[in-house]
């Protein structure tokens, strides 16, 4: 599966914000120094179906199916 990752760093080199896509349909955003995920949908700016207070580190790009964020949507 083909991924569409985006990373931001501070100076110091610690990540500030990164995201991967989906399938195309499902951005998922990373956002440590807010300690915030966000799933949005790629094709509406600004939509966010999710904000989590806590980062999932289990979620990458290898193991993540549509499936499963949708899964994440309904029960949260």
């Amino acid at each position: 599966m083909a991924c569409d990752s985006t990373q931001y760093y501070e100076e110091d080199g610690k990540a500030m914000h990164y995201s991967f896509r989906v399938n195309k349909k499902y951005e998922l955003h990373f956002i440590p120094r807010l300690n915030k995920f966000q799933i949005s949908d790629c094709k509406k700016p600004n939509s966010i179906y999710l904000t989590l207070d806590f980062i999932p580190h289990n979620l990458t790009p290898q193991n993540c199916t549509e499936e499963r964020i949708k899964t994440m949507i309904l029960f949260s």
